[in-house]
């Protein structure tokens, strides 16, 4: 069975805790038996924080990829890994939200525009601070 609405559900969260409440509203709809397929740590013992969230995201992704189990058993797997991997992406993403509501505006675009010319030099060319020093000819 595979469960419906949860990425709705996250992208609606303003908050971490409002991420927790989803991830645990998420592992209240699986069976006993859905869990007992589960290989052993990919049902996490307990979701109290958004820190919870994150590290069983990264246990989840060990355990797929070390999986040896029954194709069947994969899906379950598969499926937690998912949810969590999202789950964890809007965490990040609330954090990133909140960091920048904190920085000043001027900051923020001070900020984006730095993260561009790295991203823009990191493609196989020197960073862009180099390539404008480069831009006068090299006979003169």
């Amino acid at each position: 069975m595979f469960r419906e609405g949860w990425r709705t559900q996250l992208k609606g969260a303003m908050r971490e805790r409002e991420v927790v409440a989803v991830v645990r509203g998420f592992m209240a709809e699986w069976s006993r038996q859905e869990i007992a397929s589960l290989p052993p740590g990919a049902w996490p013992s307990r979701i109290a924080s958004s820190a919870d969230v994150i590290s069983h995201s990264v246990v989840l992704a060990g355990l797929h990829a070390r999986f040896e189990g029954a194709p069947a058993r994969l899906k379950f797997v598969q499926e937690m890994l998912l949810f969590f991997t999202q789950a964890a992406v809007r965490v990040v993403r609330l954090r990133e939200e909140a960091a920048a509501a904190d920085c000043p505006a001027g900051e923020r675009r001070k900020a984006r525009g730095t993260a561009k010319r790295r991203r823009k030099g990191a493609r196989g060319s020197a960073p862009v601070e180099l390539r404008q020093r480069r831009r006068e000819p090299a006979w003169r």
